[in-house]
Formats: C-alpha cells, sequence, structure tokens
C-alpha cells in the first residue's frame, strides 16, 4: 500500500490537534482551561501555558504563511520574544482570543496542506531547508510544547 508523504504530514498535524491516539493534541490540552490556569507560572523563568501558545501561534502562523508561499509573518528578535507576557489572569476574552486563533491556524495549515502535492514538499525555502524537513520539525515542536502545557496542567491539579 502506497501512502503518499502529504497524507502522513495530515494524519501526524490531526494527532498533534485533535485525534487523540498516544499523545494529546493540543486542543485536548487547551481544553477547560481558564485565563487564571494559562497564566499560571510554577516558578520565576518558567513559561506559562498562555505563553507556550503564544510562541506556538507565533511558529505556526509563520508555517502556514510558508504554505502559502507568503513572506514570514512576525519579526521577533529573539526566540524569547515569541513567548510573549504571561498573559492575565483575568482576561477570559482575551484567553478565548488566543485559543481560538491556536484552532484556526491549524485549520488553515490543514487546508493548505490537503491542497498540495508531494512535489511540494521537496521546495527549498529561505532557510535553506524543504518544506518537508521544516513540517517534521515544526510537528515534532508543537508536539513537544503540548507536553509541557499537559506538565503545567499537571502540576496546577487541572488535568483530567
Amino acid at each position: 500500500m502506497s501512502q503518499k508523504q502529504i497524507d502522513t504530514f495530515l494524519r501526524q498535524l490531526d494527532q498533534n490537534w485533535d485525534q487523540e491516539d498516544w499523545i494529546v493534541p493540543l486542543s485536548v490540552a487547551l481544553k477547560g482551561l481558564t485565563p487564571e490556569q494559562a497564566a499560571w507560572k510554577p516558578a520565576e523563568g518558567c513559561s506559562t501555558i498562555w505563553q507556550l501558545v503564544n510562541h506556538i501561534n507565533y511558529y505556526n502562523t509563520r508555517t502556514l504563511n510558508r504554505l502559502r508561499g507568503e513572506a514570514p509573518a512576525g519579526n521577533a528578535a529573539t526566540n524569547d520574544e515569541t513567548f510573549g507576557d504571561g498573559g492575565d489572569p483575568g482576561d477570559r476574552e482575551g484567553w478565548e482570543r488566543t485559543v481560538r486563533e491556536t484552532e484556526s491556524i491549524y485549520h488553515s495549515i490543514r487546508a493548505e496542506l490537503a491542497g498540495m502535492q508531494d512535489e511540494a514538499l521537496d521546495v527549498k525555502g529561505q532557510n535553506g531547508m524543504t518544506l518537508g524537513e521544516n513540517l517534521a520539525i515544526w510537528i515534532a515542536h508543537d508536539g513537544y510544547h503540548t507536553g509541557q502545557i499537559v506538565l503545567l496542567r499537571k502540576l496546577q491539579g487541572c488535568w483530567r
């Protein structure tokens, strides 16, 4: 049985976003979180869940732009800047907007990827890496940060 590479990336994307299999997908990790929980910081120097989601959104928007053939979004001078501030525990609307943005970016990436052919995965970008190489790293990146979110929820006692 032959499977297209795009189909493999789509399956990984779905498992990273909302199809729980052997890892917790991001939508499940974020489900039911309050702004207070999202803005909680276990110790100085640690990120909040809100910051992790800001960081994910920053790089996912860059991925989406690459899939669309657009210039990279965002102009963070350092990786640390992509996390933004820790979030406001009293800003329910801001937290919900951040989560909606996360969902929207994922659905847009999926739609773009689903419309591509495998040949597009071999195109090199400005960083010298092929699109396929970038997608593989990006999927691992989101899985890594989702694991951090689950850990922060466990530390707070607000996980399942």
